[in-house]
């Protein structure tokens, strides 16, 4: 499974961000719309808020899964 290691900040990151950052999207812009459209997934929940601030607390044993699609994967690692 592909992997992104992603250094959390203390206040989060933006979920459009994490998404273009790990890969999934070419742009914030493309992570927006997909979110829209109802095709992006953060730990097997569909994400509706485009505003979601992804924190520590989402993460379980350090690491979380995004996807995009069917089949656009990544497991997301904290450093």
């Amino acid at each position: 499974l592909p992997t992104y290691e992603l250094k959390l900040p203390a206040e989060g990151i933006w979920i459009v961000q994490l998404l273009s950052d790990a890969g999934l999207c070419k742009s914030n812009g493309e992570a927006l719309r997909l979110i829209q459209a109802g095709g992006a997934y953060f730990n097997d929940e569909r994400i509706t808020d485009m505003n979601r601030i992804v924190t520590a607390a989402d993460f379980t044993d350090g690491a979380a899964m995004a996807k995009t699609g069917k089949k656009n994967v990544k497991r997301i690692v904290l450093k």
